[in-house]
């Protein structure tokens, strides 16, 4: 199904219409339309089973997940199918913001979701996340944007009452920029949610300004530059060593969910952060990250030395995609796994022996255990 590029909000919204009513009817199917229990999303399209089966196999059992696919072949959805776990699958290709949205309108207890490359390897993290919220608790997050400590999205869950502030303040869980974006969409139609009076005055009180009356530079606040890419605004002075000195910053915008952050921060709310250190890969958690997107970097001209950032993700796609092989669900995942391997090799000078040595390396130099880790039969990918 193809769909043109839109230019309003407006026609996002009637482009998306479909998979919001599908979803709808899903949620209704399996009994959860306006449930009040806490449900988590899971989203992903076609190819990338490899990476949601791993990280479903680290969500407890009892906890609901709603896995929501693109586009899923007949031997993936079987195969999610064994999981027990609802899966919801839709022609239309559309955004994780999408899925939020549709978590936070069609359910009314808690609501979160978790990233399909992001492994919870220790139970205490899922006690903290879905944990009752305090009152003035607007959400429980693995990992924060900084400074001020807003919700990343890789692993997080709303308090229930996030709802009624954020419907007030006309605010959703996505992106917003200053007018239609398609930049960092995965939908080719996809664009950002535009930012209104409101959203401006929370941005200047909450995060502040400069002497040009600039917003100040932010994890969360993403400077977007002509070829496609953003970066955070704390980080833009790498810029020039990732994409090089003729790419210009044409723009910018606020990064999922931080928008919504500010709104609640704006109203009193705050955020709990359940990894004390906020390193995204640790005895507790690895979120490898960048799994659904790297390909499209490589297609639209991103450099080696921008890539290399994602090494450890190279290696993940390899080894995840070879135990999905090994569990029966073969074709365009040894295809997948082929492809990586003679990419790492001509990219990385990795050899295939060589691919999970390097991935235990890697993990060691974040200051992960990895001797640890082989008691844990989910983690055999690695040894």
């Amino acid at each position: 199904m193809t769909i043109e590029r839109v230019a309003s909000e407006a026609e996002l919204d009637s482009v998306e219409k479909p998979v919001r009513e599908a979803f709808t009817a899903f949620l209704a199917d399996v009994g959860l339309l306006d449930t009040d229990t806490t449900v988590l999303g899971l989203t992903f399209r076609t190819g990338g089973l490899h990476f949601a089966a791993k990280a479903l196999e680290f969500v407890p059992q009892e906890q609901q997940v709603l896995v929501v696919g693109t586009n899923l072949s007949g031997a993936e959805i079987d195969f999610l199918a064994r999981t027990g776990r609802p899966v919801f699958n839709h022609e239309q290709r559309f955004d994780n913001e999408l899925v939020y949205e549709m978590l936070m309108d069609g359910t009314s207890g808690a609501f979160g979701w978790v990233d399909a490359d992001c492994f919870v390897l220790k139970t205490a993290v899922w006690d903290e996340l879905l944990a009752p919220h305090a009152a003035d608790v607007g959400s429980h997050t693995a990992f924060t944007y900084d400074p001020g400590g807003f919700a990343m999205s890789p692993l997080v869950v709303w308090n229930k009452d996030v709802r009624e502030v954020l419907r007030a303040e006309n605010t959703t869980l996505n992106s917003y920029a200053l007018e239609p974006t398609n930049v960092g969409r995965a939908a080719p139609y996809s664009i950002s949610r535009i930012f209104k009076d409101n959203h401006h005055r929370h941005l200047q009180q909450v995060l502040g300004v400069d002497g040009d009356r600039e917003l100040n530079p932010h994890d969360g606040l993403l400077d977007v530059f002509d070829n496609g890419r953003t970066v955070n605004t704390r980080r833009r002075h790498l810029v020039g060593n990732w994409f090089g000195p003729e790419v210009r910053r044409t723009g910018w915008l606020v990064d999922t969910p931080m928008m919504a952050e500010v709104v609640l921060r704006a109203n009193g709310f705050t955020t709990k952060r359940v990894i004390p250190d906020n390193v995204q890969i640790n005895d507790d958690i690895v979120h490898v990250g960048a799994s659904s997107y790297r390909d499209r970097m490589r297609t639209e001209g991103a450099n080696a030395t921008y890539l290399a950032r994602f090494r450890l993700t190279d290696l993940f796609e390899v080894l995840l995609a070879d135990e999905l092989v090994a569990q029966g669900v073969t074709g365009q995942y040894q295809e997948l796994s082929a492809a990586q391997k003679e990419r790492l090799r001509t990219e990385a000078g990795i050899d295939k022996s060589e691919i999970k040595p390097m991935a235990r390396s890697i993990l060691a130099e974040e200051g992960l255990d990895v001797d640890a880790l082989r008691q844990d039969r989910r983690l055999a990918f690695l040894f």
